[in-house]
């Protein structure tokens, strides 16, 4: 890294020692305040690191991952947790965490054990600092679950469900149970004359459990009687009792809709509204009269320009507003939300604590989708060239059944061409010497068809959907695969 570039790192260290305090700032303008260019390529994520390191420093959140237009903070080592790990997985498997993440967490319970707060993190931030990737498959959640449960610690919330961007908390088990409630018991030791049974609302604690209250009338005595502690060996329940989510809703679906969006008051002027349109780069301000008040319109150039030809008074911002735009809840489906989206233009989203987390519009819609529909698409066309290449080998119609697994006679016995063959069907019939002889490519078999095993194992990714999408890297496999069959 450059000498300038290493000085201000030097700088911001010296500011924060002082305690003087560094705005944020986007992760662009981190890499070019570093003499970077605005791409994340390992080498230099690697280098940034390094002097991060070197000066005792860190981001939060990890400017390695995420949107590059993301604002971050520089922060002293010192008072947060260590610097996300750089080195690569040490174990041999799906079973084991690297040697790093699980350092992480060893020093985290220590500081934990010692009183010393650790500060919440997003579930990306989490992934990052234990080594590893921001997609929460299966085998990833639980290689975490088995190294909190090594360190006696556990998230709150989950980290294994919800939004990746979601904040989450660190904590020792043995606090966690402690703040479950006690359940208390009523022995009676008389037989009483009347018994009722007043069930009380759950308790907001992540075991969910619920009590009931024996009230007993005429009864000559009763002696209450306390469960005894709960254990701090047992299974960390706060994880183990969140539900799973089902639905993939609109928060978790479009990033847009967890940003707070930008507001005004409906009795600002309006050459204030405009000026900050133009000054932040806004399409659009949301208006209402306090943080939990209710939307009364949306504030653009398009609203003003209506009420000024229509001959309206145009001074204050609520003369200006349009009114085509919808509320929702951030639990609301992501598939329902769309169609909101498509008939009302804007919809504000209002989280469960009654405040605007976000709000989302055609535009947010469109990559989502495109990122969540990509990888179908591109899986589609390299089977169907998978199939035109089978084709030129003039099968008959029993050498394609041989093809077919034997554990489905009935697809077996309706199998007539390429068409009725799955992708792992496929594979296997470039993977026979005697098919690969009558393709009349002239590619390195092992090769090539290592590459459709790569494609076979992303379609395994794609088919357990998870709302975090698939990986960049996967996608471009597909795509690589996808030209290389085109050539053929």
């Amino acid at each position: 890294m450059n000498k300038p570039a290493i000085s201000e790192l030097e700088k911001i260290a010296g500011k924060l020692a002082n305690n003087d305090r560094v705005p944020p700032m986007t992760v662009r303008n981190f890499l070019g305040l570093l003499g970077e260019e605005p791409r994340r390529a390992s080498n230099v994520i690697k280098r940034v690191r390094k002097e991060l390191k070197k000066h005792k420093l860190a981001t939060l959140p990890d400017f390695g991952n995420g949107n590059i237009e993301k604002l971050i903070e520089i922060v002293l080592v010192q008072a947060e947790w260590p610097l996300p790990p750089t080195e690569k997985r040490t174990s041999s498997g799906p079973s084991g965490m690297n040697r790093t993440g699980s350092s992480a967490l060893e020093e985290i319970a220590e500081k934990l054990a010692n009183n010393v707060r650790v500060p919440p993190m997003t579930v990306r931030d989490f992934l990052g600092l234990l080594g590893e990737e921001p997609r929460r498959g299966s085998n990833v959640i639980k290689r975490v679950r088995k190294e909190l449960k090594k360190h006696k610690l556990v998230t709150k919330p989950d980290f294994g469900n919800g939004d990746i961007e979601k904040r989450i908390e660190i904590v020792l088990v043995q606090a966690e149970l402690q703040t479950a409630p006690k359940i208390q018991r009523v022995i009676e030791t008389a037989k009483p004359s009347v018994v009722t049974l007043v069930p009380e609302p759950p308790f907001s604690q992540p075991a969910q459990q619920v009590r009931q209250i024996v009230r007993i009338a005429k009864a000559p005595e009763v002696t209450p009687v306390l469960d005894p502690p709960i254990s701090t060996t047992a299974e960390p329940i706060a994880t183990a009792a969140e539900p799973r989510n089902c639905v993939v809703t609109i928060r978790q679906g479009i990033p847009s809709a967890g940003k707070p969006p930008a507001t005004v008051r409906p009795d600002e002027s309006t050459t204030m509204a405009l000026t900050r349109l133009m000054a932040e780069k806004l399409e659009f301000l949301i208006v209402q009269s306090g943080e939990r008040a209710r939307v009364e319109g949306v504030f653009s150039y398009a609203s003003f320009s209506q009420a000024y030809i229509a001959g309206k008074p145009t001074k204050m911002v609520r003369d200006c507003i349009s009114d085509e735009f919808i509320e929702v809840n951030e639990e609301k489906s992501l598939i329902d939300a769309v169609r909101e989206i498509l008939t009302r233009k804007t919809v504000v989203v209002r989280s469960c604590q009654n405040k605007l987390c976000g709000v989302v519009t055609a535009r947010d819609v469109a990559p989502v989708f495109i990122g969540l529909a990509e990888p179908f698409l591109l899986l589609g066309q390299i089977e169907n060239h998978m199939r035109s290449l089978l084709e030129r080998c003039k099968l008959k119609k029993d050498e394609y059944q041989a093809l077919v697994d034997e554990r489905d006679p009935d697809r077996k016995a309706k199998t007539e061409g390429a068409d009725n063959l799955t992708l792992g069907e496929l594979i296997r019939a470039f993977e026979s010497v005697e098919m690969w002889g009558k393709v009349g490519i002239h590619f390195d078999k092992v090769t090539f068809t290592k590459r459709l095993h790569e494609v076979g194992e992303i379609r395994n990714k794609v088919m357990h959907f998870r709302p975090d999408g698939l990986p960049p890297e996967d996608v471009t496999k597909l795509t690589r695969a996808r030209e290389l069959l085109e050539k053929l």
